[in-house]
C-alpha cells in the first residue's frame, strides 16, 4: 500500500515542479511514479505466483480441502477479478505517465501548459484511492476474525 501512496506523492510533486518551471525535477518525479507503479505490479506478480503454488487460482489450479472450499474459491475469484482489474489500471497509468514524462522532456508541458499532467495525476490518485479501499477489504478484513 505504501508504494502507491508514495507514488501519489511523487506525481503530485512532479506536477508542482512542472508548474514552477522545474522540468528536470518534474521528469524525475514522473519517472519515479512510474517506477513505483511497476514495483507495485511486480509485487502483485510475486503474490500471484505464491498463490498459484498454494493452488489458490480458480479455474486454473484450485485445490482446497474442507467444507469451506467453495467459499474460498469464490473469494479468490473475486480477489483476482478486483486486483487484476486494479493492476490493469495501474499498468495503463504507468504507460501514460511514461509517455507524459517523455513529453515533458521534450518541452510539451511546462509552467504555462500543465492541464494534461494534472489530469494524469488525478487518474493516478483515483487508482490509489481505489487501492485504499480494496486493500482493507481483501487483505485485512479476513484476518480480523
Amino acid at each position: 500500500m505504501a508504494v502507491l501512496l508514495i507514488s501519489s506523492t511523487a506525481i503530485a510533486l512532479g506536477v508542482r515542479a512542472l508548474k514552477l518551471g522545474q522540468r528536470r525535477a518534474a521528469m524525475a518525479l514522473l519517472t519515479l511514479t512510474a517506477a513505483l507503479g511497476l514495483t507495485f505490479l511486480v509485487m502483485h506478480g510475486f503474490e500471484y505466483y505464491r498463490e498459484y503454488g498454494e493452488h489458490l487460482v480458480p479455474g486454473l489450479d484450485f485445490s482446497q480441502p474442507g467444507a469451506t472450499a467453495a467459499a474460498v474459491e469464490l473469494f479468490f475469484c473475486l480477489y483476482y477479478f478486483i486486483t487484476g482489474f486494479h493492476s490493469l489500471h495501474v499498468l495503463i497509468g504507468v504507460v501514460i505517465i511514461l509517455v507524459l514524462a517523455r513529453q515533458v522532456a521534450r518541452g510539451a508541458y511546462g509552467a504555462q501548459r500543465f492541464t494534461t499532467p494534472e489530469l494524469t495525476a488525478l487518474y493516478w490518485h483515483l487508482v490509489d484511492i481505489v487501492w485504499i479501499f480494496v486493500y482493507p477489504a481483501l487483505y485485512l478484513i479476513g484476518r480480523s476474525g
